[in-house]
């Protein structure tokens, strides 16, 4: 059973899964496509889940293609019985096969993604082709270059500014469009295909839209006047100079300091767009309120110490009597609490806010739950969970 939340994803397997394994996924983010057996989406309802590109409902009987389908006289002739097929990526016709044989070997390609054909064969073939979303294209002698990525790739301009002809891309995961890219670069793309996620800046949107062959592709759009930051910010009071009437885009927790002075902070940043936290002190709460664009963002009001545990962290019961009574934890990874940890020594901590995971023992599991103040994350007894982020293929 998987637990806890999990970034982007390309594509989300829910074929072979149960009701009881995803019990203890609070959230996924973005999803390209959502795969499902016949009759399985109403586990589409039992988990929180972003913007969906496509739903693939895969028929019994019908074979999978999630990567590229290559259809040459040789793969026709080599069948056991008709070809019946569910495609999400780009299927190609080579010149080889003839009409005889799309009438023999092939039964059904229902298809989500693109399908590539020479121009003589279209009649033929699209009496075999059952559309789901996808597009049909005729192409004569003329070919252009295609360049596939998987899992999560980064397009800046100069990797486009260094082709040397032009391309049509192929995405299966999440493509992030860097801010140097512009329409001009863009224009050496004749066409992309993205299952998946693409992440761009909003002037983008219009041209990219109009190169994408794919229908099953969710765009997640960066306001064109927001500064991205790319990590984990933390401000102190004198720092606050710095972002004077900036617009802040991020997926990671900020920090604002206890020195932070309330009347500075109001006439510094005038906008947080964030789909992670933001803490600060019970002082400043009302003006974080305000700032966040999305009623979604966590604010957290806390005025006494604490610790972020970020990575995976193991402490025990004299590492916990080490920490200052009162003491808050705030926990984005993962923290294993030893077998040693006793309810007594638990208790000195102040409020826990969970992002993460926590494995424990059974003896304290209840003490734990009962620190929470935000629980967005899974607590275990035991490690058998995997790890969360963008992910190009999600199977549960």
């Amino acid at each position: 059973m998987m637990n806890g939340k999990f970034g982007n994803v390309g594509v989300l397997d829910l074929r072979e899964t149960k009701e009881e394994e995803i019990k203890g996924i609070t959230k996924i983010g973005n999803v390209g496509v959502v795969l499902i057996r016949q009759g399985g989406s109403h586990l589409l309802h039992q988990i929180s889940i972003g913007n969906i590109g496509v739903v693939v409902e895969v028929e019994e009987g019908y074979e999978l293609f999630l990567e590229d389908l290559q259809i040459t006289r040789s793969y026709l002739e080599g069948l056991e019985h008709p070809l019946k097929a569910t495609t999400t990526s780009v299927v190609t016709f080579e010149r080889d096969v003839t009409k005889e044989m799309i009438q023999k070997y092939i039964a059904d390609i229902q298809y989500y993604g693109q399908v590539n054909i020479p121009e003589e064969l279209r009649g033929s073939i699209q009496t075999r082709m059952t559309d789901r979303g996808g597009n049909i294209h005729g192409y004569n002698d003329e070919d252009i270059k295609t360049i596939t990525k998987k899992g999560t790739f980064r397009l800046s301009k100069s990797y486009l500014e260094n082709l040397d002809e032009e391309i049509h891309m192929e995405i299966k995961g999440v493509l992030y469009i860097e801010d140097d890219v512009d329409e001009a670069s863009l224009q050496r793309m004749s066409s992309l295909s993205v299952k998946g996620v693409i992440e761009l800046r909003s002037r983008l949107e219009p041209i990219v839209t109009a190169l994408l062959t794919s229908k099953s592709t969710v765009l997640e759009l960066i306001p064109d006047d927001y500064y991205v930051v790319p990590k984990t910010l933390k401000l102190r009071d004198q720092q606050l100079s710095f972002w004077k009437h900036k617009k802040l885009f991020t997926e990671k927790p900020i920090f604002f300091g206890k020195d932070v002075d309330r009347e500075r902070l109001v006439t510094t940043i005038t906008n947080i767009k964030s789909s992670s936290y933001i803490v600060g002190s019970s002082e400043i709460e009302d003006v974080l309120y305000e700032l966040a664009d999305d009623l979604e963002t966590e604010i957290l009001a806390i005025d006494n110490d604490f610790i972020v545990v970020d990575g995976k962290e193991e402490w025990d019961d004299e590492a916990i009597q080490g920490v200052d009574e009162g003491t808050s934890i705030i926990i984005n990874g993962s923290l294993t609490l030893a077998e040693d940890v006793q309810k007594e020594t638990l208790k000195t901590l102040g409020s826990i806010y969970l992002f993460g995971k926590m494995y424990v023992h059974s003896g304290i599991k209840l003490v734990v739950k009962q620190k929470l103040d935000v629980d967005h994350g899974s607590i275990r007894t035991e490690k058998n969970e995997e790890g969360t982020g963008n992910i190009g293929v999600l199977r549960i």
